[in-house]
């Protein structure tokens, strides 16, 4: 969305109308272009080069005026291709996508090589397109061998969207299966997502600081049936730097259902960083052997981004609406963090594993909590009906009161010698 940073309230109100008023408020519709394709165009695996093949198609279906693609059975490997308007890819069964690391660039300040399966209006605006399998969750994309920083779909500047029927083979890669991001600004409007549904996708063996979806920036999106193991389901965190720079982007009317988190971080993760963002609407979040089932994070202006601009103050959520919480608590050993050794309970210290390999520490514990519940303003945040199993030394909901500030036996815990 495209709000501009201000403490003038009036003004703040009338940059939000302003917005607003470009666009109609509706997630998802199935567009003419998929319920009366102009051409159906199938695909198989040959010999020829795969991205190749999956660009001259969609080219070729975009040029007759918009219909589908359909992906016969098999193993292709692609990279980077840009879907365009009124495309629709359609998978038929027992087909896996891998990524073509061969010519992949080399992120400069990683060493890794980086790319996205899929990229939808990050090279032109991109409108009436969708993603998807003929199946629940029959799509396979294959990261289970890489090493790489991935990402299997990067959504920018795109309105009407649909990725459904997806599983994510990871290897603990960097960054989210699926990222809803800001290409930039134009006139004062932040260039982001709009009105897009994200249903029965899944993340098999996520990076814990990832998962399976992070949106920066979204206008009117629904998010459904989503799944990781490991990392975070949905991860509403707007970071960016050029972004927050910016004062447009972020999130504005998200909904989301059905999150499960398994031996992972948390289901569901709010942070604002330093924008101001809209409404958020939540329910049935559930975690299993995870930190928590939702984590509500403090905004964060980080001192290494933002001293040259001295006025960045922490973002904020006008609403945030969570029903329905279940979190099952089990002994671990779950995958944690520094930053988060302060909001274990003393008494479960002795869970905590610290494991050192090639001089760098890694934490693993327990479940944590059902919520945390850490922002500095309350930002209208109600949460109702928490089912808390297993959880002895916390309440459902932990806050900043909760918190060991004064780390208590962390000093002992890094003492810990465990090599790998």
């Amino acid at each position: 969305m495209n709000i501009h940073k201000t403490t003038n309230f009036k003004f703040f109100v009338l940059t939000v109308l302003i917005f607003l008023s470009q666009y109609t408020f509706s997630q998802y519709k199935e567009p003419d272009s998929y319920r009366e394709p102009k051409k159906i165009l199938t695909i198989k695996k040959s010999n020829s080069n795969d991205n190749v093949l999956f660009q001259k198609a969609i080219s070729e279906v975009y040029k007759a005026g918009g219909g589908h693609v359909v992906v016969s059975s098999g193993t292709y490997t692609i990279l980077n291709i840009n879907l365009q308007s009124n495309v629709h890819i359609i998978f038929e069964k027992d087909v896996i996508i891998r990524p073509d690391m061969e010519k992949a660039p080399v992120h400069l300040k990683k060493g890794l090589k980086s790319g996205n399966i899929f990229q939808l209006g990050r090279k032109n605006f991109t409108e009436n397109v969708s993603i998807r399998g003929s199946k629940k969750n029959n799509v396979r994309i294959n990261f289970s061998e890489e090493t790489a920083m991935l990402r299997a779909f990067n959504i920018g500047n795109c309105k009407n969207f649909k990725i459904a029927n997806i599983t994510i083979d990871d290897n603990k890669t960097l960054y989210s299966s699926l990222v809803l991001g800001w290409i930039g600004e134009k006139n004062g409007i932040g260039l982001i997502p709009t009105d897009g549904l994200v249903e029965n996708f899944k993340a098999i063996n996520a990076n814990y600081e990832f998962g399976a979806v992070q949106a920066q920036s979204g206008l009117n999106i629904v998010f459904k049936d989503i799944e990781s193991i490991g990392g975070v389901a949905v991860r509403l965190e707007t970071g960016y730097k050029k972004m927050n720079d910016s004062g447009t982007g972020g999130l504005y009317d998200i909904t989301v259902e059905n999150l499960i988190s398994r031996k992972g971080q948390a289901a569901l993760l709010l942070q604002a960083h330093t924008l101001d963002h809209g409404d958020i609407v939540a329910k049935d979040i559930s975690a299993y052997g995870s930190e928590f089932a939702v984590i509500l994070e403090a905004a964060f202006v980080s001192r290494k981004n933002f001293d040259e601009n001295p006025k960045k103050t922490h973002g904020t959520f006008q609403s945030v609406t969570i029903d329905k919480v279940k979190a099952v608590y089990e002994d671990g050993p779950i995958e944690t963090k520094y930053a988060h050794l302060d909001k274990y309970p003393i008494e479960l210290h002795p869970k905590i594993q610290v494991v050192t390999t090639n001089g760098e520490k890694q934490f693993f514990g327990p479940s944590i909590a059902a919520v945390a519940h850490l922002f500095k303003k309350d930002n209208n945040v109600k949460i109702t009906n928490i089912k808390a199993t297993g959880f002895t030394h916390h309440p459902d909901i932990i806050t900043p009161e909760n918190l060991n500030t004064k780390k208590k036996g962390i000093k002992e815990l890094l003492s810990q010698k465990k090599p790998n």
